[in-house]
């Protein structure tokens, strides 16, 4: 299991990502190793899939660290071939807000814009200046109307389990129009 969110567990077997929603309430853990049995639900079929096991029947098997992030550049941004899998990628920091319960950063690569989740029980991002270059890992989200009615969003977005999944590359520049 690489995250859990809102009672849908992302879990990955080597590169290959997919969502388990369990029948009853879970006590899954980040880093906890599963065996589920469920009822499969395929979206996009033909291409890319995205795939979520309903109704999930989990028994666990063990604990061991997060796999290695795969790294992902700006051109291969938006593939849902990504979706519940662990990923890194370069970002500049537009904005951070808090939201409710979880702390937002959005985000830009390339010219694609997204969002980066981090629950606040989970800890607290510092706060960054607009325009730092950060290093972001998280659970790669694919936003569809019909796996999670987020469509209008963005494409995805990534989940964070910590602050450590962030890191400062560089500060943007002191020597502004101001100064």
């Amino acid at each position: 299991i690489v995250h859990v969110r809102d009672g849908v567990c992302y879990v990955m077997d080597g590169t290959n990502g997919i969502r388990l929603i369990p029948q009853v309430g879970t006590k899954a853990s980040v880093g906890d190793m599963t065996e589920a049995v469920g009822f499969p639900d395929i979206q996009y079929p033909y291409d890319s899939p995205i795939l979520t096991l309903r109704e999930a029947l989990i028994r666990w098997t063990g604990h061991r660290p997060l796999p290695t992030p795969q790294i992902i550049a700006s051109d291969d941004l938006v593939n849902r071939g990504h979706d519940s899998t662990l990923v890194q990628t370069e970002a500049s920091l537009l904005n951070s807000s808090t939201y409710g319960a979880e702390q937002v950063l959005e985000l830009q690569t390339g010219t694609r814009f997204y969002f980066a989740r981090l629950e606040l029980a989970s800890g607290h991002i510092p706060r960054l200046p607009a325009g730092s270059r950060l290093e972001v890992t998280g659970v790669y989200v694919f936003n569809s109307d019909e796996s999670n009615g987020r469509q209008d969003v963005g494409p995805f977005d990534l989940l964070h389990n910590s602050p450590t999944d962030i890191r400062v590359l560089a500060l943007p520049s002191w020597w502004t129009a101001q100064h």
